[in-house]
């Protein structure tokens, strides 16, 4: 996948933040080491563009889905984290490979797996909403 798809997949994300009242702000003062955070409520996002264990794209996918399938009334922080393999963070990491296999279908799970450095561990899911997409 080229830059230009990369700028055409991150606008549609922006459109859906933007369709559903959703803020997203780009906190550039952060370490690195800073994850992304959502908060259900208020219905904000806050993204760390130096962060780079996934790509922008894969984890503001992550963080529009807590807000988008969470309850509307929690104010907990999310993090984001590539390591929890379970409940709630598990579940958006798998709506956030759905809601990018719809914006753009890849030509295989393993360009997907690399263009969004999403980590290995998700690969069977990956892989098998690519069988149900392709």
């Amino acid at each position: 996948m080229t830059e230009s798809i990369r700028d055409d997949i991150l606008y549609d994300l922006e459109r859906v933040a933007a369709l559903h009242h959703i803020t997203v702000v780009d906190v550039d003062r952060l370490s690195m080491e800073t994850p992304d955070s959502s908060i259900e409520k208020s219905k904000l996002i806050l993204m760390n563009p130096t962060y780079e264990k996934c790509s922008y794209e894969f984890r503001l996918a992550h963080e529009l889905s807590h807000i988008l399938f969470g309850n509307g009334c929690s104010d907990e922080v999310y993090q984001f984290s590539p390591y929890i393999k379970r409940g709630k963070e598990l579940e958006m990491h798998k709506h956030a490979i759905d809601m990018l296999m719809d914006i753009e279908l890849p030509t295989s799970p393993f360009t997907f797996m690399d263009f969004y450095k999403i980590p290995y561990w998700l690969f069977d899911y990956v892989k098998s909403k690519f069988i149900e997409l392709a």
